[in-house]
């Protein structure tokens, strides 16, 4: 047997649930697994089970973020911005020169009112929030999930903004 060696580390693949990938498409959740049974939904496959009536799911969770408009990835770097994406929320981490130069914005927390070097821009508000206080924001939505729907425009207008 022949043995492959591979100098670069290669990452797992990131999924999701159905539930998930149903409430981040706007969808519910037989739509999404028949999508996937029949091939029409482009982000995953589904294989069903030996013997049995059961099927496993494989959602990508990229080819998700793509298929809704919001390409990227947890901390993709856009020059000098860099972009949160969670269930909750998509947020910008912006330096306070671009900031300026952007958005004509002033590197001061909405929540503290404290100046910072970088600030998070969360896209579903458009606040402008610290490093802790954008923990206490996330804490605040606890058990909430985003409206991708509703934040799709502002998200596309920020990453036009923030790309270099």
């Amino acid at each position: 047997m022949e043995v492959l060696q591979v100098d670069t580390v290669i990452e797992p693949v990131e999924t999701m649930t159905v539930k998930d990938t149903a409430k981040l498409i706007g969808k519910s959740q037989p739509y999404v697994r028949m999508g996937l049974i029949t091939g029409r939904l482009p982000f995953g496959s589904a294989v069903k089970q030996e013997g049995g009536q059961s099927w496993d799911f494989n959602i990508i969770k990229s080819k998700v973020l793509d298929y809704v408009g919001l390409r990227g990835i947890d901390g993709m770097a856009l020059g000098s911005v860099s972009k949160l994406i969670t269930n909750k929320y998509v947020a910008y981490k912006i330096p306070a020169d671009v900031l300026k130069q952007e958005l004509m914005e002033d590197c001061i927390c909405q929540c503290c009112k404290k100046s910072c070097e970088k600030i998070w821009l969360v896209a579903n508000n458009e606040q402008l929030y610290c490093d802790q206080c954008l923990q206490a924001y996330e804490q605040s939505l606890e058990g909430l999930t985003c409206d991708w729907n509703a934040i799709k425009h502002k998200v596309g207008r920020y990453d036009k903004i923030f790309r270099t």
